[in-house]
């Protein structure tokens, strides 16, 4: 028994019970006084505490308390005397005795009666946190922490699951507890894309209250990351009651419309809505109208005020100004009747026209979309610019075209004084022509310019055209915006192009979204309309020439 050391043992090992026990590999020593058949029933272990064997290849980042300790013994049972009888092997330490056992796994773990409860809390649906304090109130010398509790949680699921996969749960509690659900799988691998399930006492709810329907998508509600749409019912003291619930592999008006037509045949021994409330998810209105074509449609009053403090509030600059604006504005969303309307929305012109930073009534038509929701109409000229330089610009800009500045091709393309400023901007000094190494590069020059000036600089090239908007003055900075047209001609020469302001505007350089400051996401935003309706020539961008720009004081 030498050297045995039990677990209150101060030199008891810091990795706990974890890897103690140890079949031994080597042969049971032979003991002449016993007979065979007591051999037999004899069997050997070999405590063991101090090296880490991983059994099983896993890929995920596990870790161990072990610390290579040397300590170890060597166990005998013998059923002839029924006891053990230990043998130290090795009885050096390599560590200080532990003086405290509360950060060891051993004294944390339940007892018999205390897993009994945790199962039956579990069963309750009560948090983990909430178990430990009761366990620590049913015992005051209980050391266990919360990850005692997600281990004994996850060991109970295991055990109710039987072996069953996720889905195969899902199903079997949708069917026991009384559910109405639907499902549809991909025909060719059989995988589950779309469920919906609706609860007995939810359609009860609706059948008592079925005017009002409020629809919405979201979002990292499970490890799958699908969309879980919820609807959602409305009482009339503006209480909310759930109706149903669908997960859906893809926000598209497929799977809106299937998901509709799969409540619609829940509710249809009640009335349909009469109201459905959405955010302006399009595939979502659209569903709707296909599948309840006699509700009214309401946008989310939520996520239009979300709206107008993330897109309208980099206007109104002066805190008290966005303040006023915006307790004028949720008057107005309020009037009760016509000329409460037209009142409040006199007051907040009012205010948008005595802020000083706010440039032009035009921004803000709150009888209107703002302009990242409408189909931009573009007018085109019934005459379009007649020049010879119009092979080399892009076809889709040629109705915007209103003059074309040719120059000698000087090595400069008429831009001397631009290139001039921005080669002192880069501090480069030398005479002569500059190395190839200090060429301004077409199109991202156009950074350089849009930052220089505080304009829009637009690059026309048929293999593929591009905005770039400044990196750090955003458009409440900058009380009028001007822009910049470079075309690229000839394969060598640049020139410079007068358009249309209704043009479309090309696609915006992904250097912009990586090096932008947060100031200057109105661009974007201001712009959008114009953005999305530029359409890139059919040449992938991959084949686009890189352009440069030999910058030399010659």
């Amino acid at each position: 028994m030498a050297g045995f050391h039990h677990p209150g043992d101060p030199y008891f090992p810091n990795q706990g019970n974890n890897g103690w026990l140890e079949e031994s590999d080597e042969e049971p020593e032979e003991e002449p006084e016993e007979d065979l058949e007591e051999e037999e029933e004899e069997c050997n272990i070999r405590f063991s505490s101090g090296t880490y064997k991983s059994k099983k290849t896993s890929t995920k980042n596990t870790g161990t308390k072990k610390i290579n300790c040397p300590f170890a013994l060597k166990g005998k049972f013998s059923s002839k005397d029924n006891c053990w009888s230990l043998k130290a092997i090795c009885e050096i330490h390599n560590h200080e005795p532990t003086l405290y056992l509360e950060g060891h796994p051993y004294p944390r773990r339940l007892s018999e009666d205390e897993t009994r409860l945790v199962e039956d809390l579990i069963r309750k649906n009560v948090k983990p946190k909430d178990i430990l304090s009761t366990l620590k109130k049913e015992n005051v010398e209980n050391l266990s922490i919360l990850p005692t509790i997600y281990n004994a949680r996850q060991k109970f699921r295991m055990k109710e699951n039987s072996g069953k996969t996720q889905m195969q749960l899902v199903m079997s509690f949708l069917a026991e507890n009384g559910y109405i659900y639907y499902s549809r799988a991909d025909k060719s691998t059989n995988e589950l894309q779309d469920l919906f399930f609706a609860n007995q006492r939810s359609l009860e709810m609706w059948c008592a209250f079925p005017h009002v329907m409020l629809m919405d998508a979201t979002y990292k509600t499970n490890r799958y990351e699908i969309p879980l749409l919820e609807i959602v019912g409305v009482t009339p003291t503006n209480q909310t009651f759930c109706v149903a619930f669908v997960y859906m592999h893809k926000e598209t008006k497929s799977n809106y419309t299937w998901a509709l037509e799969s409540l619609k045949s829940t509710i249809d021994s009640c009335m349909f809505p009469r109201v459905i409330v959405t955010d302006r998810d399009l595939a979502c209105m659209n569903a709707c109208n296909n599948v309840f074509p006699e509700a009214k449609g309401l946008l989310c009053r939520w996520h239009i005020n979300t709206s107008i403090k993330r897109k309208y509030k980099m206007f109104l600059v002066h805190r008290r100004c966005w303040t006023s604006f915006y307790k004028g504005w949720k008057k107005l969303v309020e009037s009760e009747s016509e000329e409460a309307y037209n009142s409040n929305l006199l007051q907040v012109e009012n205010i948008l026209v005595d802020n000083k930073d706010y440039n032009g009534s035009n921004q803000f038509d709150l009888n209107q979309e703002p302009e990242t929701h409408n189909t931009f109409s573009f007018q085109q000229p019934s005459t379009f610019y007649s020049n010879s330089l119009m092979s080399e610009i892009p076809n889709e800009f040629h109705p915007y075209v209103t003059n074309i500045k040719d120059v000698e091709g000087d090595g400069n393309c008429g831009f001397r004084d631009d290139i001039n400023s921005i080669h002192h901007s880069l501090s480069f000094t030398g005479l002569g022509s500059a190395q190839s190494e200090y060429w301004l590069i077409m199109p991202d020059t156009g950074f350089l310019i849009a930052n220089k000036y505080g304009v829009i600089v637009y690059f026309l090239d048929k293999q593929g055209s591009s905005t770039c908007f400044p990196l750090w003055h955003g458009p409440q900075d900058i009380s009028h915006h001007r822009s910049i047209v470079i075309a690229f001609v000839y394969n060598g020469h640049y020139v410079k192009i007068d358009l249309q302001e209704s043009h479309p505007m090309p696609t915006v350089l992904s250097l912009w979204r990586h090096y932008r400051s947060e100031r200057v996401v109105g661009w974007k935003i201001l712009y959008n309309a114009r953005l999305n309706a530029y359409i890139p020539p059919n040449a992938p961008r991959s084949n686009c020439n890189i352009h440069v720009v030999d910058v030399s004081d010659n």
